[in-house]
């Protein structure tokens, strides 16, 4: 997440790329900057988001709030990536006041403090039950390859469903669906929200 001062809210306000690229980090997705990019040979486009944790759950509804369809698929059973996975008694080291988003309150903002796991869990799904993006994410499914057709230039993202979860404390234990079988689906674009404490294996010929 990212505080953006009252100066910068106005540069946004404007919608000057010029300007805002002086103030934002240009990783940021903006909803102005979406809005070319929706439709393709009169279609609306289709992102594939991978992991559902805050930076999926945030791409998914700024895609959404511009007309882009999206498929977000999570491998555990419940949004909130690294922080189903973190140790137990973790804290967080900002405080709610500026990790929580500008649309999505916890109405605390008098009484800050640095969310438990749990806490920033329940905040997370919460988001996600107000935009309605559950419906949306294929949960306890793998992303096993993802490569560019070059004769199409779409995206093709082969994913396996039903996989198990176990150990895992914040997760509820979820057996291996062993019928399952792999799926390629298509999609215009991938956004790979996975997060920095996952292992990245990337072959660069399929990204030409």
């Amino acid at each position: 997440t990212h505080c953006i001062s009252s100066a910068a809210s106005d540069v946004y306000k404007r919608q000057d790329p010029y300007v805002l690229s002086k103030w934002i980090p240009t990783h940021i997705l903006l909803p102005y900057q979406l809005k070319s990019i929706v439709m393709l040979n009169g279609k609306t486009k289709r992102v594939c988001v991978i992991g559902c944790g805050s930076s999926g759950l945030v791409v998914m509804k700024e895609l959404r709030n511009v007309g882009i369809e999206v498929k977000g698929f999570e491998l555990l059973p419940h949004v909130g990536g690294v922080y189903i996975k973190s140790y137990k008694n973790t804290i967080l080291t900002t405080s709610s006041l500026l990790t929580a988003w500008s649309d999505h309150s916890d109405g605390k903002e008098l009484s800050p403090k640095f969310w438990t796991a749990e806490e920033y869990l329940h905040y997370l799904q919460n988001f996600a039950i107000k935009h309605d993006l559950l419906k949306d994410i294929e949960f306890s499914c793998g992303v096993q390859s993802i490569r560019k057709c070059q004769k199409t230039g779409k995206w093709l993202v082969t994913v396996l469903k039903g996989r198990p979860c176990s150990g895992i404390h914040r997760c509820p234990e979820v057996e291996e669906d062993k019928s399952a079988e792999p799926e390629e689906l298509v999609f215009d674009a991938v956004a790979v929200c996975s997060g920095t404490n996952t292992f990245a294996s990337v072959s660069y010929t399929h990204l030409t």
